[in-house]
């Protein structure tokens, strides 16, 4: 049973910069304060509470961004948030003022959008993009996600906003107001917020570009990890106010939530940004789990056919890099006195008005009924080749692909917090490991090491060590000893143990006589035995030893049985390399673990 903590908090796999609590003690705020988060005490500097910027200021930023002064509007913004940061006084910093949640959704376009990023007419554009990201970065970590009110701003078109992006909150007045619509195709039809159906839609497209097109990956990856950045942060910080109101609740002498029957068990956590970005896919009658895996996992083997039919790109020839060339006007003369700017308004307009065009056909996913048939025909295709195929493929693991993993793994961090905390929102959270590991074992060998290994992993030790585990028990034999008769009390909080290792893991080959399976046993019981050495404390000890030499024996043994069908292809060569690789990983470690055991007691 794999077993998680609903209020962990997901720093172990979050940058250091990326998240604060929420500000300390109450301030007097002015009537647009947008929040004010309670009290509380914590080691990482407290988030500043926000207001929006004032009417007048406002109106101004909001006819830049109209007027597409883009880099004009952000320098206002950033020294709104700047403002009061250095201060040294021991009296709480004055609310931060912030901008709206529909010029936040603007100013995320702009950092991803092909007319800023890959193919921007001129290094302007490049420049507002970084600016923009900087911006938003700032926000996330001075102000935080839920003072900043990531959840409407990051809201895509079609979910219910309530008082979110499509209205402006009036704290003064307690009403939502349409002054803050901004006049701009990026806020409207050309909106990553429109663009898509979903954030799932987002990161399947994101992932198929690093692994089809890495010079446009180059533009999603800053997004993506932002994106990201703000789920974990959104996530961690409510985890917090839902403690804070614990108990707060506790020492007024009130019974929890779920007891009263007023207010919903997790009612903070039921507001987050990914219960929304889950919510989505509900609204559309999706299969959420199916839907998130599918995106999670995409563009990770050999054969991407299928998922190439379930993603599409966001913005119309986004694939594209750089400015379109007219051959035809190339040579066109220009005189700037008369108007006359050769091809170079026409280069941009050809794209701006192909993406206005389709941004009135629905979202470029492709629909419900439109999937089903391409499947089909993806699936025939996929038979087809196999049958043509002779030799297989080597895979090779790109750069941006493994790029990919430590995003990945970072939102199954998320996913697991979520299945656990909020049950039935997600599915079961033995269910969520136990279709990630299925997925994770079907992979190549390359990226399946980059998944489950100790030392490149992003996930926090305890998350780490339940997938791994799941993995493990796969892979094994059904005959080797029950863990839970062997350490029941270990088994019972899904870790693992010197005695479960020497007992139920080590010694065994994989309970299949491929290369490839056995080679990803060793490297899955070699992340196990690093956790333990580097974790646990545990003493080196013969037993172990021989345990691990039993347990290559094994593996070798049962790969000599295979026979020799596939014995020259190249990847049986891949497998067989990795495999020897991981056994001396074995012996080494075992060699550094007796050398460290015997100084201390000097042999």
């Amino acid at each position: 049973m794999v077993q998680t903590s609903s209020l962990t908090s997901i720093d172990a796999i979050s940058t250091p910069g990326s998240y604060y609590t929420a500000t300390g003690s109450p301030v007097d705020t002015a009537d647009t304060t947008i929040t004010s988060s309670p009290g509380r005490s914590r080691e990482k500097p407290p988030f500043r509470d926000a207001q929006l910027v004032p009417h007048e200021l406002k109106q101004h930023c909001q006819i830049n961004l109209e007027e597409e002064l883009y880099l004009q509007a952000i320098q206002l913004f950033s020294g709104f948030l700047s403002d009061g940061n250095k201060l040294t006084t021991t009296r709480p910093l004055p609310p931060a003022r912030i901008a709206t949640p529909n010029q936040l959704a603007l100013l995320n376009t702009l950092t991803i959008h092909p007319s800023f990023t890959s193919r921007a007419p001129e290094r302007g554009h490049l420049h507002v993009a970084a600016h923009a990201l900087a911006y938003l970065r700032g926000l996330l970590e001075i102000v935080g996600p839920v003072n900043a009110k990531f959840r409407q701003a990051f809201a895509f078109s079609g979910t219910d906003r309530g008082s979110g992006r499509g209205k402006c909150y009036n704290a003064s007045s307690g009403e939502d107001s349409d002054s803050d619509l901004v006049g701009n195709k990026y806020a409207k039809q050309q909106s990553i917020w429109r663009r898509a159906p979903d954030f799932w839609s987002i990161l399947g497209w994101a992932f198929q570009c690093a692994s089809v097109h890495p010079q446009r990956w180059k533009s999603w990856k800053p997004w993506l990890s932002y994106m990201v950045e703000v789920l974990e942060s959104d996530w961690d910080e409510r985890v917090a106010l839902e403690a804070e109101e614990d108990e707060r609740r506790e020492q007024q002498g009130g019974s929890p939530p779920s007891e009263k029957g007023k207010v919903h068990p997790h009612h903070i956590l039921r507001d987050s940004l990914i219960a929304g970005y889950l919510d989505d896919l509900r609204k559309q009658r999706k299969q959420i789990p199916r839907e998130v895996m599918l995106a999670l996992m995409a563009f990770l083997d050999l054969d991407t056919s299928t998922d190439g039919v379930f993603f599409k790109e966001i913005f119309t020839g986004e694939t594209v890099i750089g400015p379109r060339t007219n051959k035809r006007k190339r040579d066109q003369a220009v005189d700037i006195e008369n108007d006359q700017f050769g091809d170079y308004l026409d280069r941009i307009d050809d794209f701006e008005s192909e993406e206005e065009n389709d941004a009135s056909s629905a979202f470029p996913a492709t629909s419900k009924p439109e999937r089903r048939s391409q499947r089909a025909a993806g699936g025939s295709s996929k038979r087809q080749i196999k049958k043509e195929a002779t030799p297989t493929p080597t895979f090779q693991l790109s750069e941006s692909v493994a790029e990919t993993i430590p995003l990945r793994l970072r939102i199954f961090r998320i996913l697991s917090a979520v299945a656990d905390s909020l049950p039935g929102k997600l599915c079961p959270v033995p269910e969520i490991y136990q279709t990630f590991s299925d997925r994770i074992r079907s992979l190549p060998l390359p990226t399946f090491k980059l998944f489950v290994g100790f030392h490149t992993t992003e996930l926090p030790d305890f998350c780490h060590v339940a997938l791994i585990k799941v993995m493990a028990d796969d892979l094994l034999p059904g005959s080797r000893p029950d863990p839970e008769k062997v350490d029941k009390e270990t088994e019972a909080e899904n870790g693992i143990s010197l005695i479960l290792l020497v007992k139920c893991y080590l010694p065994f080959a994989s309970n299949r006589v491929t290369v490839e399976d056995n080679a990803r046993l060793s490297l899955v019981l070699e992340s196990m035995l690093w956790h333990l050495y580097h974790k646990c404390e545990a003493e080196y000890s013969e037993g172990l030893r021989k345990a691990v030499e039993k347990g290559i024996k094994a593996r070798e043994d049962k790969i000599r049985r295979k026979g020799t069908s596939s014995e020259g292809s190249n990847n049986d060569k891949l497998a067989r390399e990795v495999l020897e690789r991981s056994t001396k990983s074995l012996r080494l470690l075992m060699d550094v673990w007796s050398a460290q055991g015997e100084q201390p007691s000097g042999g």
